[in-house]
């Protein structure tokens, strides 16, 4: 089952180094429009970043600057890290 396996990846791989200069046409041929997939990467004008930071912005999670039980539970264990860090 082994070499079975171990053969399989061999091959796996081979045909990989094969597609993956081609792989971002190939992908660009289903013709999926960043919003239809819901993705900041890939854009068709290039600015990645910016649109990642105003996707991070739109999240839940940083509705807020401090999120919830960071006074409760976070700032009291790194201030207890730097009460007994050495340096």
């Amino acid at each position: 089952m082994i070499p079975l396996f171990l053969s399989l990846l061999t091959s796996l791989i081979d045909h990989l180094s094969q597609v993956r200069p081609n792989a971002i046409a190939l992908v660009d041929a289903f013709n999926y429009t960043d919003h239809f997939l819901g993705s900041a990467l890939g854009r068709y004008d290039g600015n990645v970043y910016p649109k990642l930071y105003e996707e991070a912005w739109k999240d839940p999670l940083n509705e807020s600057v401090v999120p919830d039980g960071y006074h409760e539970y976070i700032r009291p264990m790194l201030k207890q890290q730097l009460r007994n860090s050495r340096l």
